[in-house]
């Protein structure tokens, strides 16, 4: 449903006037093993076969990865670059928990590809991880030395997440929907939540990982968007940026 929402929009011409970038929605490719079927743009971390694309049972392809010793994943560094001066960048992607036994993460970090070996590669990082309830997973967030949690999320359900991220104080916000609502303040989860390690250097690589044994498809991300930049003198995003995501109204907080 978002991916014939996001080409309505652009039949509209909304498109053309968006900042907003695709990072990718997984259509197109084979599926298989990230090694086999993406690589390029996507590297499997350690060569890992523990990252899929994969139909989700309704015909829309999908990644998922998981674990099976380590810390296993994949990333796609060749993403927009977020700029250290970008006060508003959006991160935007949808998350399905196919699984309870999760601590896996998503994210944004600012080192080479080739670099990316671990958890501390984050700067910014959302997390999904274990709930003692059945059929909930938690959603969480890296707040500098931190993971704070952030909202409670149903397994079998997507879920879309926007991350705001201002790179000149080395915090983001994140906001929490499902369907097709468009985010309202109400829905901002995440307030101000620190880097973890705090950077002065553009985050140029989409990072996903698990660790906690379980299987290839265990968490599931899909239509991954990116701002290309916000005006340094106007840092809410324009209004058919907002639109393309689905943001609507939402008007983002000036930082002084």
């Amino acid at each position: 449903m978002m991916k014939k929402v996001l080409v309505m929009l652009a039949v509209l011409g909304l498109a053309a006037a968006a900042q907003a970038v695709l990072i990718d929605d997984f259509e197109g490719y084979a599926l298989g093993n990230v090694r086999d079927v993406a690589s390029p743009p996507w590297t499997a971390v350690d060569n890992t076969g523990q990252a899929d694309i994969f139909d989700d049972g309704t015909g829309n392809q999908v990644l998922g990865f998981g674990w099976n010793s380590g810390w296993r994943g994949t990333y796609n560094d060749t993403i927009v670059p977020v700029a250290d001066t970008s006060i508003a960048a959006t991160l935007f992607m949808r998350l399905y928990a196919n699984h309870e036994d999760l601590d896996h993460s998503v994210g944004l970090a600012d080192v080479p590809g080739a670099e990316i070996n671990w958890f501390d590669d984050f700067e910014i990082q959302v997390a999904v991880t274990r709930n003692d309830t059945a059929g909930t997973v938690d959603l969480k967030g890296r707040n500098a030395g931190n993971v704070d949690f952030l909202a409670l999320l149903n397994t079998g359900q997507w879920y879309n997440v926007w991350v705001v991220i201002d790179q000149t104080a080395d915090v983001y916000d994140l906001y929490l929907t499902t369907g097709t609502a468009e985010a309202t303040a109400a829905d901002q989860v995440g307030f101000d939540l620190a880097f973890r390690n705090g950077t002065t250097d553009a985050l140029t690589a989409f990072v996903g990982c698990g660790y906690y044994a379980g299987g290839q498809q265990d968490l599931w991300v899909d239509d991954i968007y990116l701002t290309e930049g916000v005006d340094l003198s106007n840092p809410i995003p324009e209004p058919a940026s907002l639109l393309l995501l689905g943001l609507g109204g939402l008007l983002l907080r000036k930082r002084s």
